[in-house]
């Protein structure tokens, strides 16, 4: 009994389902057709659309759902710019109308500057983990290698900001010292910077 494949239309560049001879068609192959056109045409994982993932590993899992971020990061930056942005900008907009934003003294107006006055970060739902130990071990690789920052990663990852994340740091630190127990190594704050010690540097052969 053959398969059923799939071939491209030229005029509409959509995938089209192509029927050989001798094929049957079955309940079971209409469904995983239907599916992977509908996935395809939303841009997004086959395991995410039809939600079965047990047949997937690890790497195919990350490649799928990385492939489906990008088309949500897209959709979700257009409705920042179409949306979001100029909802934003008329807000502000009213306030400098109503004198409610204090400037420095020869501040350029709100419509000199509107791009610098706007200019503003949108925070939405964080990617998550597919492996809650390798992929962090990887953001902190990142940003000691320059490749990333610690806004970035959070903001891309949990969906929040960093500096909220610090600031809850500092107050959970503060508490753990105030109750007399011993500061957990992730706190990163058990010795202060200035103290770090320095590597030893390797004697040279002569």
């Amino acid at each position: 009994m053959g398969r059923g494949t799939s071939r491209r239309s030229n005029s509409s560049c959509s995938q089209v389902p192509y029927i050989g001879p001798a094929v049957s068609i079955t309940k079971s192959w209409r469904r995983r057709t239907s599916v992977f056109q509908l996935s395809s045409r939303a841009a997004r994982a086959l395991e995410q659309y039809s939600q079965k993932w047990f047949r997937t590993n690890y790497s195919s899992a990350r490649a799928a759902l990385l492939e489906s971020w990008k088309t949500l990061v897209r959709r979700r930056q257009d409705f920042v710019i179409e949306t979001a942005g100029p909802m934003y900008g008329t807000w502000l907009h009213e306030l400098f109308d109503r004198r409610e934003v204090p400037l420095p003294n020869y501040a350029p107006s709100y419509l000199e500057a509107r791009t610098a006055y706007c200019r503003s970060l949108w925070l939405g739902p964080g990617r998550g983990w597919v492996d809650p130990v390798k992929e962090p071990q990887g953001s902190v690789l990142k940003m000691d290698a320059g490749l990333s920052t610690l806004q970035q990663e959070v903001a891309e990852i949990e969906g929040a900001d960093w500096e909220e994340r610090l600031d809850q740091r500092e107050i959970e630190v503060a508490a753990f010292k105030a109750r007399g127990l011993a500061v957990p190594s992730w706190a990163a704050m058990n010795v202060p910077a200035e103290q770090v010690a320095e590597p030893e540097e390797k004697a040279q052969p002569q």
